[in-house]
């Protein structure tokens, strides 16, 4: 079972799949009340009460653990609603990760997906919202994992100083002053009439790399006829880092197919699950045209 999207109830296809199908799986989930995707009376995100949505998400995601394989990957991304009585936050993302966790997953990291380019909002009382969450699952602490790389620069794009590899001005000349600080207190204390230098926290990454943070700025990327798409960027990092080469991810919410377009350009299988025939078209169509842009780039 692989390489195909099925139509149909994810509350019910889910049920149909063997235990420890899959290797990584990764998804957006329809967040709440926020808008339509004109999938019929069986749509989620459209419960009366957030404690309903959760209750329908959780029940998903206990599936996905069941068909995730030991050593694989659940990863969430998930935003949040306000409440239309007291403007309050609902922490639907955190509500969600708890109940999780409550189960025995173990939550590996909270990636903060910023948004560099967003559409702007008409408040006044509060901050303009600039990124979402999406959530790192195991399930057990032994795992696949492939360790993933990213510049070690500053965000002027010039070489690093300072403490080595962290980025921006504000930590200039923080490692120097830290070597010079423990190197005069140990002067001060007649310790020693060395000074010491700070040891490098990056023996392990390539040249010039730092093992990648979990603040990933990406852009948001719209695909034709689908109002609610996450990027391909946003899922690269996930495939390479947590299912092998010829491995299967599965999509539980499809869309317009993002998650099997990066599988198919990274030498991985597929599986999706989508409600709304006319996103499967979609998604389909974008397929075909990855495995011929795929197959003409081996061919040069």
């Amino acid at each position: 079972m692989k390489n195909r999207i099925l139509h149909g109830d994810v509350r019910v296809l889910l049920k149909r799949f063997p235990n420890e199908l899959v290797d990584c799986i990764i998804t957006s989930s329809p967040y709440y009340q926020l808008r339509e995707y004109h999938s019929g009376k069986l749509e989620i995100g459209q419960e009366k009460t957030v404690n309903d949505y959760l209750k329908t998400l959780f029940n998903i995601f206990m599936e996905c653990k069941r068909v995730l394989k030991s050593t694989g990957s659940l990863w969430i991304n998930l935003g949040d609603t306000y409440s239309k009585v007291n403007k309050s936050l609902l922490g639907i993302p955190f509500r969600l990760a708890t109940m999780l966790l409550d189960t025995g997953l173990i939550l590996r990291n909270t990636i903060i997906w910023k948004k560099p380019a967003i559409v702007p909002e008409s408040v006044k009382d509060r901050f303009t919202n600039d990124f979402e969450y999406l959530f790192f699952f195991t399930k057990l602490d032994d795992y696949y994992f492939e360790q993933q790389f990213e510049p070690r620069v500053s965000e002027g794009g010039t070489a690093p100083y300072g403490s080595q590899g962290v980025v921006g001005s504000v930590n200039s000349g923080l490692r120097k002053k830290q070597e010079k600080a423990v190197n005069q207190f140990r002067l001060e204390k007649g310790l020693t009439d060395k000074v010491i230098e700070l040891p490098s926290f990056h023996s392990n990454s390539p040249e010039g790399m730092r093992n990648k943070r979990a603040v990933w700025t990406i852009c948001v990327k719209p695909y034709k006829g689908h109002c609610g798409t996450f990027p391909p960027d946003l899922v690269r990092t996930p495939i390479l880092a947590t299912c092998p080469v010829g491995g299967l991810v599965l999509d539980p919410f499809m869309g317009s197919g993002t998650v099997a377009e990066v599988a198919i350009e990274t030498n991985r299988h597929y599986l999706g699950i989508e409600l709304n025939s006319n996103y499967i078209k979609l998604a389909e169509e974008r397929i075909q045209g990855v495995k011929k842009r795929v197959s003409n780039e081996i061919n040069i």
